[in-house]
């Protein structure tokens, strides 16, 4: 299950324009809970944020992350234009 919400994930960037790069992977237990996921999504500018924060695409991922991902626990989130 995990594995099918990462390839999800990585799949935003076919269907949202404003998405220049993305990443998604397991992280390598140095900080945070052993093998949790990570999400680093490259965007031009805050418009572009704000174009995908409210694009179908992406509240249709983070309403059903829950039945993969602990959502109580969330380590660490950057944004940065």
């Amino acid at each position: 299950m995990v594995e099918q919400k990462m390839a999800e994930m990585r799949a935003m960037k076919e269907k949202e324009t404003v998405i220049e790069g993305i990443t998604v992977g397991r992280t390598r237990g140095l900080f945070g809970r052993p093998d949790a996921v990570m999400m680093v999504i490259d965007l031009k500018d805050k418009a572009a944020f704000d174009v995908l924060i409210r694009s179908r695409t992406h509240t249709d991922i983070a309403e059903k992350a829950g039945e993969a991902f602990d959502m109580q626990s969330a380590d660490i989130a950057q944004i940065e234009y």
